[in-house]
């Protein structure tokens, strides 16, 4: 039995990145276009590759928590930078998608101030899914 370690994330040269385990796939209306960022209080809500672009987004919703609530901030900044050089996502159970630019990261005041809520947007090139073996799945 393996160990579930959540979404990871990797960018174009290889690098892995970890996303938080306690995100969650949330149920997205439409594809991307500037009015459909969600977070009223999103310094970034809306980037300007997300302009007059239709594409399949995929929108991981958690949160994310520090010893402070600055270590909470700068944990999202962090985020935030390596979310939008994604160029691969992998599931918990080892599928993959390929994703093209214009992912972002959105936050919004959390539960406490130690804890940020996080929206995770990914624009899946496709929606399709490829498993381990070469498999197709959508």
């Amino acid at each position: 039995m393996s160990v579930v370690t959540g979404w990871i994330g990797v960018t174009a040269a290889g690098y892995p990145v970890p996303l938080p385990c306690s995100l969650m796939p949330s149920h997205w209306l439409a594809a991307l276009h500037p009015n459909v960022h969600g977070y009223t209080q999103s310094s970034e809500q809306v980037r300007t590759d997300d302009y007059l672009r239709d594409a399949v987004p995929l929108v991981l919703e958690g949160e994310i928590r520090g010893e402070t609530p600055a270590d909470a901030l700068r944990q999202a900044h962090e985020l935030q930078h390596w979310v939008r050089q994604l160029a691969w996502l992998q599931r918990p159970d080892g599928w993959v998608t390929p994703l093209l630019e214009g992912n972002d990261l959105e936050t919004k005041v959390g539960k406490n101030a130690k804890a940020i809520g996080i929206r995770v947007v990914l624009v899946q090139q496709k929606r399709i899914w490829y498993g381990p073996n070469g498999e197709e799945s959508s």
